[in-house]
């Protein structure tokens, strides 16, 4: 399996798992340090492919040059090899895709003199070797140690016609346009991304404003942010209208200063449901045969409505 595909594969896996924690913290009694757990060992579910395979294989083969490392995956003849070159420092530059650690990386980079190329090597390793490849590509790379990477460069002059690396304006003008693209587009990408977070946040902020509660034929039904809960009448034991709650501490859940919701903790309940108001100081206490849930809604007078529709139902 190609390295493409495990990543992929990785990918879904950790993609899930985050949806799972998700959903967990929401609708479970998962508290905030098993959910930050979690969430930590699906984002590395993500980066086992980079992390179990940062190494660059290089492949000499009768007819072409084999690049193959995380992100990388290059098969050129040596006939579309124009130029290459023998150096002993290098700066890949900015990375616009693929790894790029302390020293090592693998995909493609922009700099200064190359302008958008791709890289896939270890810059503690003072031996690279550089290609220019069918017309204006540039790939820079070097092995595990320098006697193995130059005896590689050593083969490849043998093997090509290529000349002595010179990056010229041509190429140098359409690899910096290449990389203002490139750049623009992690600008772009970044924007977006700081805008959906920000909507994100808002809208999280916005669902954590209120209380919903409805009383059907056969259940109480109470959803606020990262509550959602649905009692039968037959499982309640005991409802109460009180105002000298205390609400304890958020085990996981939304704490602002007008709303609490989520999964709270106190001395009286224990773990128990929470949806309040603050600025109604009356509050409904249900308990169940399962946990209890306390809830108020706008105002005093809608919450003692509410209680005495509730109550009437039981």
């Amino acid at each position: 399996m190609n390295f493409g595909a495990r990543f992929f594969i990785f990918f879904v896996l950790s993609t899930v798992a985050i949806i799972a924690d998700l959903i967990l913290y929401i609708y479970s009694d998962l508290d905030t340090v098993a959910f930050i757990v979690i969430l930590v060992a699906a984002i590395f579910i993500g980066v086992i492919p980079v992390f179990g395979g940062k190494s660059t294989n290089v492949e000499l083969t009768g007819t072409s040059l084999r690049i193959r490392a995380p992100f990388v995956d290059l098969d050129i003849p040596y006939s579309r090899i124009d130029a290459m070159d023998f150096r002993t420092s290098y700066n890949p530059g900015i990375r616009t895709y693929g790894y790029g650690g302390l020293k090592k990386g693998y995909g493609d980079f922009t700099n200064k003199e190359f302008g958008f190329h791709t890289f896939s090597g270890d810059t503690s390793v003072n031996a690279f070797i550089l290609i220019r490849h069918s017309g204006k590509n540039i790939l820079v790379f070097n092995t595990g140690d320098e006697n193995t990477t130059s005896h590689i460069y050593e083969q490849l002059k043998s093997l090509t016609n290529a000349e002595s690396l010179h990056v010229s304006k041509e190429v140098s003008d359409a690899n910096e346009k290449a990389m203002k693209k490139s750049i623009r587009n992690v600008i772009i990408v970044s924007v977006v991304a700081v805008v959906a977070i920000v909507a994100l946040i808002l809208g999280l902020m916005f669902l954590a404003g209120h209380t919903d509660a409805s009383l059907d034929d056969d259940s109480l039904t109470v959803k606020a942010f990262m509550v959602n809960k649905d009692i039968a009448y037959t499982d309640i034991t005991l409802v109460e209208l009180r105002e000298d709650v205390q609400y304890g501490s958020r085990v996981g859940g939304y704490g602002g200063s007008d709303y609490l919701s989520g999964r709270f903790l106190n001395d009286e309940f224990g773990k128990y449901w929470l949806a309040v108001k603050k600025s109604t100081t009356n509050c409904i206490v249900v308990h169940s045969t399962y946990d209890t849930l306390v809830f108020n809604l706008d105002s005093n007078e809608a919450t003692a409505a509410f209680y005495a529709d509730l109550n009437s139902r039981l």
